[in-house]
């Protein structure tokens, strides 16, 4: 935990109060606990004991030029299969022996998230991750939801601030709070 990590204070909304919690540009980050989150790029997420950030990276293929007989014809590549390092990810930030983060591509519109012998697209051989711990969906408009599925540790957010509720989980560096209102 950073000496300044975080603060909570008490801002008023309409007339109302409410307490917000606010990273003070820490180190490690400060991060909420949440059943469900948009995904937005360069996000960082706590999936079992692990950092991932997530990247939105373009998929549309780019176009290749083909020779025919006595011209060139510009084809594109097939739009349905782009590289995998084209697709949106979960990168793996957690620092570990390897020099290169571990990608876990997002190959599909809906997708499980879990320990690898489970039927998950994408499987984190973690034990604090659950059989099924969270699943990962893209709707019409191409934003990507995850919503966290039953498990003992749950999704964890990196956040500059947000507002508390009763109950609310919150994590500074390694240590883990939980906001209760009187």
């Amino acid at each position: 935990m950073s000496g300044s990590h975080a603060e909570i204070v008490r801002v008023d909304v309409g007339g109302k109060h409410a307490w917000v919690v606010r990273d003070l540009d820490s180190s490690n980050g400060t991060l909420v606990k949440c059943r469900s989150v948009t995904l937005r790029p360069g996000m960082t997420l706590l999936i079992g004991s692990r950092r991932y950030r997530f990247e939105l990276t373009p998929t549309a293929a780019s176009p290749s030029r083909h020779e025919a007989q006595d011209s060139k014809t510009a084809l594109v590549d097939d739009l349905n299969a782009p590289a995998a390092d084209a697709l949106p990810a979960l990168v793996e930030t957690t620092p570990t022996g390897d020099k290169t983060p571990r990608r876990h591509p997002f190959r599909s519109l809906r997708l499980a998230i879990g320990r690898p012998g489970f039927g998950n697209d994408i499987e984190l051989d973690d034990m604090c991750v659950a059989k099924v711990h969270a699943i990962v969906t893209r709707d019409a408009s191409g934003v990507w939801q995850l919503e966290a599925q039953p498990s003992l540790n749950g999704i964890w957010v990196k956040i500059d601030a947000v507002k508390l509720t009763d109950n609310c989980l919150f994590q500074c560096g390694e240590q883990r709070f939980k906001f209760v209102l009187p």
